[in-house]
């Protein structure tokens, strides 16, 4: 049994580092370094670090990227004691830690009239209002063109907005990996539309199109305010994520 949550735990995270690999590429900024993978565009999103494992011994070169600024100074990973006694050698502090969850088959959405309409994104005015909600809800700026190429190509990500009070107010994506995961990311709320369930509206819809493609998961990432709200949805805990910042004159060698 815990192998098995490990194993779902490994899959929710990778399909979250797919997602910042396959927008970081389509955009030309996807780095792989020393075996670091990263995108850096600093004050805009994604701007940060992701996949660090237990055989990365270049801890100097890691150091220094950040230091310099070559590097994000934002890193994220699975929970793991030994590497972080190893990031904060070099520098690094934890910042936050949020869940991974995957969500158990014997919980199905039923059948249900949306507070809102709900529409996927396929050209550009739709594509800016996806923007500004998720840059509003999560505090940084993202940009349209980041998802620009998606319009055409959506093999893999599709993105979807929920007006409400004829207003675009909340969106979100479906995010479909190599490893046939899905995974359900950038759910975000107007603050002036918050508490009316728009939030779980959008949630159970990309629930149900991600189940209708048959995946061999899906999963998310939330806080434990949210963890509380998805697991009334079906979704499980199974590890966490810890984000990490360079903090540079903590660094000790």
């Amino acid at each position: 049994m815990e192998n098995n949550i490990l194993d779902k735990h490994g899959a929710v995270l990778e399909n979250l580092f797919g997602l910042w690999e396959e927008v970081g590429s389509k955009a030309d900024l996807l780095r792989n370094e020393h075996g670091l993978r990263f995108i850096r565009q600093e004050g805009l999103w994604p701007d940060l670090m992701f996949g660090l494992h237990e055989g990365f011994s270049n801890w100097k070169a890691l150091r220094e990227g950040a230091r310099s600024g070559r590097y994000p100074r934002a890193m994220a990973l699975g929970e793991n004691a030994l590497l972080e006694d190893q990031l904060q050698t070099v520098g690094y502090q934890k910042t936050s830690t949020v869940r991974s969850m995957c969500w158990d088959a014997k919980w199905m959405p039923g059948p249900k009239t949306h507070v809102a309409p709900i529409e996927r994104v396929d050209d550009m005015a739709k594509l800016t209002d996806f923007s500004h909600i998720a840059s509003v809800s999560f505090g940084y700026e993202i940009l349209p063109k980041m998802f620009r190429p998606f319009l055409e190509d959506t093999e893999k990500i599709r993105m979807y907005i929920q007006e409400h009070r004829g207003k675009a107010a909340n969106c979100g994506l479906l995010f479909l990996d190599d490893k046939d995961g899905a995974g359900i990311h950038i759910i975000g709320t107007l603050p002036e539309h918050r508490g009316m369930g728009l939030g779980r509206s959008m949630t159970e819809y990309q629930l149900k199109e991600a189940i209708g493609l048959g995946p061999s998961h899906i999963g998310l990432v939330a806080s434990e305010g949210g963890a509380r709200i998805y697991s009334k949805m079906g979704f499980e805990p199974v590890g966490h994520m810890v984000t990490y910042r360079f903090g540079g004159s903590s660094a000790q060698r």
